[in-house]
């Protein structure tokens, strides 16, 4: 998918926007699309390692349609402006963002962090520990109690910057 595509919500979004059919990841990031913003800019809003997988999932289910392209864009992404492609770990570095982000997890939720630290330790790449995070903040923010959510979420945002 191109940088430079523009998308908006469909008539299929608005009809199901306040049903559960669409989760508050989904919910959230359709409230960004609007018509007028780029990939690129929705990219500066939302979260970017989760900006294609969501706007795939919601393309390829009908709640956003692509209705153009910016005019003079080619699209393509440099590393200089992509924020991931600068985070070129050694193995020793990875494998010790992976140790840190583990213990950070069980000195703060124990055992509930348990099935999480192992989805981390299982990542072998950069995008598979992003994606390994995203899914152990669901699976720490699933049975943590309403007032500890918050702060799974801000830990979860630390670590994050910190592999970036």
């Amino acid at each position: 998918m191109n940088n430079h595509f523009i998308f908006a919500k469909t008539s299929k979004s608005d009809a199901h926007l306040a049903s559960d059919e669409v989760t508050a990841r989904y919910r959230r990031f359709l409230a960004l699309v609007d018509g007028k913003r780029t990939v690129e800019a929705l990219a500066q809003v939302a979260r970017p390692d989760e900006i294609m997988e969501t706007l795939e999932w919601l393309l390829a289910n009908g709640y956003i349609e692509k209705i153009g392209e910016a005019p003079g864009d080619t699209g393509l992404t440099t590393a200089a402006q992509d924020p991931f492609a600068a985070a070129a770990l050694t193995e020793d570095m990875f494998a010790e963002f992976k140790r840190r982000a583990i213990l950070q997890l069980t000195a703060r939720f124990g055992a509930a962090a348990e099935n999480a630290a192992d989805r981390i330790e299982q990542a072998n790449t950069p995008e598979g520990l992003r994606s390994a995070l995203r899914d152990a903040e669901g699976m720490i923010a699933g049975p943590a109690a309403p007032g500890e959510a918050a702060e799974v979420r801000e830990l979860f945002l630390r670590i994050g910057r910190n592999f970036v």
